[in-house]
């Protein structure tokens, strides 16, 4: 068809964001946190945004929360316990060592689990902060991208959409100027057909000119039959001659008969001895005459030829009648074409005026982000030194933590630095977590939650009409349409891809359909209406066809051709001249005068010599006279009915097209009239298919659509719920971990405490030093020969190598070969004070609670001699 030549864009995929698909990010689960406590738009009469009231319980609560931890650990303080008081506590040793044990393990568990989770919290902080700012460092670039992605689908809606109207519209135009200017075969042509078949008029021009080439032939045959008579005239004069000289001899030879031979002689006259056939009648006939020159008489065949231009000129007739009527047909056309390039240029305003809308807003709006991408630096190093300062306050955790680390004498200030670190965070996680979390909620109830429904209701409420932002509805206030535009319906229409000129409802503004409809251009349609052409002018034979018709007919009819024939076919001579010849050899045997007989002899010989030549000649061409004359005579028999017949169709065909010629015209002038509505049908459906279905498609702008509320959502709100989420649970870490550091710090307060009143009693001997290595070195499960489970032995934890791991040491005795060891060597007071005590775990330090209250002056070691010699262990020998 003529409109493929247009571009097709299914889609018309002309911006730079591509249809998007929904990216899942780890980040996306915490905004689930937000949307249990989310706030929520309502519409009221002030129209107006509410916070629900657990939004503000939220804070409060996270708020108490936060200021626990400092009242806590200021309160703590305030009122502490003793060290000397917790040594001093009288509790079974078994008891506190089971005790120490069990709360020991899961204090240390619960401490390394706690600080894992705040790893993962400073993760997340990290991620999140890092992933918010680069959101907005290119939110200027992503503002123009999707505000130039707005221009350019306006842009290309506009040109797409004028494309389709002017050039269709000009194709259209050419279609139907060519088939004005080719009325002679539309419309010509359809009449001249329509008459044809009406009165049969083409079998009657067939056969006029099937008489013209008839005629020639029977003019040849004339004209073949006046040049035979000719000759045989000649040939006539010829023969008389000869029988002239011949009736001479005769005369002469009768002249010199005896008178014994006379009566003989006397018998044979020359009377008769002339030529009886002649063609002059032929010669001179009227008839003959008459078709001789109807071959080279261009009156009759002008005649004919005149009726056959007279049939092929309908088609002329038709263009020189119809001329006004198509030159006002063209020039509505012309008008239709300038109204329609006006609207266009309406079209193209209302783009434009849209496009500098967009331009300024986009300026505007790049302008804000760039000053927020300015000022976003000092909330990321604000971020970055909350994430500082709890790293920091997990490495100070991590050197307090029971592992196998040295105990030294910062060890309980870098606790109690971090719990001071992590009062002061409380209070600011807090803050910054309030924020975030009213900022995400906010964010992700009143931006995103409505940018992702399914019907787009909240969005419909916010820009519709009656709506938040405009009163007439923003849609209806951009394009100053006069329609109500519904935003559900318009991203509706967007997402499955359909035309932009009925989504957004532009028949207001510009109706290309009423535009293109022909049924209403007034005065086109009168001028189809009054579209027809006279034939009364028109007449299908001349008179001089009609004359010459008749005088051919006449002539063909009154011929006298059987009178001459039966003329011409009587002897050549009057006498016979074969019986002549018989005569005069009869009467020359019976002459007796030798001289007489011998000039006989002549005459007989001259008689011979004439039949055989002169005569036989002239006899041919009376046969060949004949046979001609009598096929011109078959010839001419049918052809005066045949001219009749012709005489009498032309009439009919006259008559009926002076009767119904008028309904004939009337008739092809509308099937004209339909086919020139049928290219104005076409046009009209064609552009409506085009700019309803096809072109201008506004797909792109749901694209631009996605890939906004994901640049909001999946990069801006969700980062920020994300910190909202790590500052909340940084906050529970912090309020889960400082009791865990507080009795830590007590712990470590605990042994330094021991370890001062050791030094202050420092009376052990040595088989008490070398009782404690035992003691520490042993298993627990080693039982005494009899059987019964030994008291567990007093630590010292002035001289516990093993368990204090030195690393001046060379190895434990447990590492030793079997059999029995050197006995060691007490240690010294020196080597007491100077080596460092360790850590191995929250065990030992329960364990080391109870010890002050159990290490009297060495009541409770037992004899090392009770000990058999059998047992394999490395002290055995004690």
């Amino acid at each position: 068809m003529w409109w493929k030549i247009l571009v097709n864009n299914p889609r018309n995929d002309m911006t730079r964001n591509k249809p998007l698909q929904e990216r899942r990010c780890f980040m996306g689960g915490m905004r689930w946190v937000t949307v249990l406590l989310k706030p929520y738009v309502v519409k009221n009469n002030a129209r107006i945004l509410k916070l629900e009231g657990l939004v503000l319980c939220w804070v409060l609560f996270w708020a108490i929360l936060a200021l626990c931890l400092p009242c806590a650990v200021v309160a703590q303080m305030c009122c502490p316990r003793t060290n000397v008081q917790r040594l001093r506590d009288d509790a079974s040793s078994t008891v506190s060592n089971l005790n120490g044990k069990c709360s020991g393990k899961t204090s240390a568990f619960a401490l390394y689990i706690l600080m894992l989770l705040l790893l993962s919290s400073i993760l997340l902080m990290l991620v999140s902060n890092d992933k918010l700012s680069r959101a907005i460092e290119r939110s200027p670039s992503t503002v123009s991208v999707i505000f130039k992605d707005l221009e350019t689908f306006i842009k290309n809606t506009q040109l797409q959409t004028s494309f389709v109207a002017t050039s269709s519209f000009e194709i259209t135009m050419d279609q139907v100027s060519r088939d004005l200017q080719d009325v002679e075969k539309l419309l010509g042509e359809s009449f001249k057909k329509d008459f044809i078949e009406e009165t049969g008029f083409d079998e009657t021009l067939t056969a006029l000119i099937n008489l013209k080439s008839g005629s020639a032939e029977i003019s040849r045959r004339v004209r073949e039959l006046l040049r035979e008579c000719n000759v045989a005239k000649g040939a006539g004069k010829l023969l008389q001659e000869g029988l002239s000289e011949l009736s001479g001899q005769l005369n002469l030879a009768r002249r010199y008969c005896t008178q014994k031979d006379r009566s003989l002689c006397e018998s044979l006259q020359s009377t008769g001895l002339e030529v009886a056939f002649t063609v002059q009648e032929l010669l001179t006939d009227p008839t003959l005459q008459y078709l001789d020159r109807i071959a080279h008489d261009n009156k009759f065949n002008a005649s004919i030829d005149q009726t056959a231009k007279t049939l092929d000129s309908f088609p002329k007739h038709v263009e020189i009648e119809t001329s006004s009527l198509r030159a006002a047909i063209v020039d509505a056309l012309q008008l239709r074409r300038r109204q329609m390039y006006a609207s266009v240029r309406s079209l193209e305003d209302i783009s434009k005026s849209m496009t500098l809308s967009v331009r300024e807003t986009g300026r505007r709006i790049s302008e804000l982000t760039e000053d927020v991408a300015a000022g976003d630096l000092w909330r990321y190093l604000s971020v970055l030194a909350i994430c500082f300062l709890t790293f920091l306050a997990w490495v100070l955790y991590l050197c307090g933590s029971p592992c196998c680390c040295r105990y030294t004498k910062k060890t309980i200030f870098y606790l109690k630095l971090g719990i001071f670190i992590t009062c002061i965070l409380s209070i600011t996680l807090w803050l910054y977590g309030s924020i975030t979390f009213l900022l995400g909620g906010h964010g992700q109830t009143i931006i995103c939650n409505p940018l992702y429904e399914d019907d787009f209701i909240t969005l419909s409420n916010i820009l519709d009409r009656d709506g938040l932002i405009f009163e007439e509805g923003y849609f209806t206030h951009v394009l100053k349409s006069n329609e109500s535009l519904k935003t559900e319906e318009i991203l509706r229409n967007c997402q499955r891809n359909e035309a932009t000129y009925t989504t957004f409802r532009l028949e207001n503004r510009l109706d290309l359909a009423k535009i293109f409809n022909y049924q209403n251009w007034e005065d086109l349609r009168t001028i189809l209406k009054e579209f027809s052409f006279p034939t009364g002018s028109l007449r299908i034979f001349s008179s001089n066809l009609e004359n010459n018709l008749e005088d051919y007919s006449l002539a063909a009819s009154r011929n006298k051709f059987r009178e001459i024939r039966s003329k011409i076919s009587f002897p050549v001579t009057h006498k016979d001249l074969v019986t002549f010849y018989d005569q005069i050899n009869s009467a020359t045997r019976q002459i007796s005068n030798t001289k007489s007989a011998i000039n006989f002899e002549k005459v007989m010989i001259k008689t011979q010599e004439i039949i055989s030549n002169e005569l036989r000649v002239v006899e041919n061409h009376r046969d060949s006279i004949l046979y001609k004359l009598t096929a011109l005579e078959i010839l001419l028999q049918p052809v005066h009915l045949k001219i009749q017949n012709y005489l009498h169709r032309l009439a009919e065909a006259q008559i009926l097209l002076e009767d119904r010629g008028a309904i004939l015209a009337e008739k092809n002038a509308k099937r004209y009239v339909f086919h020139l509505e049928g290219r104005l049908h076409d046009l009209q459906r064609h552009v409506n298919e085009q700019i309803t279905k096809k072109i201008g498609r506004c797909g792109p702008l749901w694209d631009t659509f996605v890939h906004l509320r994901q640049y909001i959502c999946k990069g801006i709100v969700e980062p920020i719920n994300a910190l909202s989420c790590s500052y909340f649970i940084s906050i529970l870490i912090f309020l889960s971990l400082t009791p865990i550091v507080i009795n830590l710090i007590a712990y470590y307060g605990e042994v330094n405490v021991q370890l001062l009143e050791s030094l202050s009693n420092g009376h052990f001997d040595q088989e008490l030093v070398m009782r404690d290595q035992s003691i520490w070195t042993s298993p627990q499960s080693e039982s005494s020969p009899s059987g019964n489970n030994s008291l567990p032995p007093l630590p010292s934890p002035l001289n516990d190598e093993n368990r204090w791991a030195s690393p001046n040491s060379p190895g434990s005795l447990a590492s030793l070969p079997p059999g029995p060891p050197p006995p060691p060597r007490p240690p010294s007071i020196a080597s007491i004070t100077k080596a460092a005590p360790r850590l191995a775990g929250l065990y030992t330090i329960a364990k080391a609670k109870s010890i002050k209250s159990k290490y009297d002056p060495l009541k409770f070691i037992e004899r090392t001699w009770k000990t058999p010699r059998s047992v394999q262990s490395p002290r055995g020998w004690l």
